[in-house]
C-alpha cells in the first residue's frame, strides 16, 4: 500500500492493506500466537466524503489520503467532529 508523510510531524510510512489491519486486530484479540503486529505509521478511521481518512500514529493528526496528490491535514473542530462520529458509531477509541 501507499507510503505517506504526515504534513504535521513528518511521520513516514505505510497506511497498510486490509490484510495488515485484519492481522493486527486478530493479534490484539487472540494474542501473539498469531505472530507480531505489523507496524503501521497510520490507522484507518473511515471516510470523509468518500475519501479514506487516517490518523497518524505519531502525532494523532487526521489525514485525508487521496490516491492522487498529497495528504490533506485535518485538525481542530473538523478532526474533533470526525473523532466523535467514529467513537459514537463504532464504540472504539479513535
Amino acid at each position: 500500500m501507499k507510503n505517506v508523510t504526515c504534513p504535521n510531524c513528518n511521520n513516514y510510512g505505510s497506511i497498510g492493506t486490509m490484510e495488515d489491519m485484519l492481522h493486527n486486530s486478530m493479534v490484539e484479540e487472540m494474542g501473539s500466537s498469531l505472530g507480531e503486529k505489523i507496524e503501521l505509521a497510520f490507522r484507518p478511521r473511515g471516510t470523509n466524503e468518500g475519501i479514506p481518512f487516517w490518523v497518524c500514529n505519531k502525532c494523532e493528526s487526521g489525514l485525508i489520503v487521496n490516491t492522487l496528490g498529497e495528504p490533506e491535514l485535518v485538525v481542530g473542530q473538523k478532526l474533533m467532529r470526525m473523532k466523535d462520529q467514529w467513537e459514537s458509531g463504532t464504540g472504539n477509541k479513535f
